[in-house]
């Protein structure tokens, strides 16, 4: 076919155009695609978090309470809620946090790792820096697991994610200051309180440990 035919063919014919087309947008889509994925991955990377375990329906802050009781209830192999905990759930979680936080660096593993998880979640003597603790390891929780996934709170310095709050409560932990680690501790309080009355309580008020 000549050149002169082509033209005419293609004038006349909008299907091989349309074609094309198609065919541009199908690959502007999965270029898309690639670079979405890539830069997730490396976003994820960055931040040196993943979330590693399938929480069930009910996705929403836990309170320190929540991850004590859970985590001694899955050490004596009891009936965790609302998920069924497992100690290799928990320990994934706890090696996740121990890859990424500054704060905490575990060291045990299996049971010796939750019950040293216990230990730290149980600490409310008067020791600011162990009350600090005990609560920074709850949110690091909550975020791991993705309890936290999406929630913010208000603040007068914007909206406050786990992570933002995670990042202020580890500075003031190295910080020393005990002006500094109880604000931190508040607001890890107030992070975590916020959602307590906004949300149903599936395992009911008797499952949790409020200590």
């Amino acid at each position: 076919m000549s050149r002169e035919n082509n033209q005419t063919f293609f004038r006349a014919n909008p299907l091989p155009r349309l074609l094309k087309i198609v065919s541009l947008a199908g690959l502007t889509i999965l270029i898309s695609l690639i670079l979405a994925s890539t830069m997730q991955a490396l976003w994820w990377d960055r931040l040196g978090v993943s979330v590693v375990v399938e929480t069930g329906d009910y996705t929403y802050p836990r309170s320190k309470g929540y991850w004590k009781t859970t985590i001694a209830r899955v050490v004596r192999g009891a009936k965790t809620c609302p998920t069924s905990w497992d100690p290799a759930s928990v320990e994934t979680l706890l090696w996740s946090i121990s890859s990424s936080s500054t704060v905490f660096n575990f060291t045990s593993t299996g049971i010796g790792l939750l019950l040293e998880a216990e230990d730290i979640l149980s600490q409310h003597g008067n020791d600011m820096r162990d009350k600090l603790e005990a609560h920074l390891l709850a949110l690091w929780l909550n975020h791991v697991s993705g309890y936290a996934n999406g929630y913010k709170v208000p603040s007068s310095s914007g909206s406050l994610s786990a992570l933002d709050i995670i990042l202020i409560a580890e500075s003031a932990w190295h910080s020393g200051d005990e002006d500094s680690m109880e604000n931190a501790k508040n607001l890890i309080e107030y992070y975590i309180g916020y959602w307590e009355h906004r949300m149903p309580d599936y395992c009911g008020s008797s499952y949790y440990d409020h200590s």
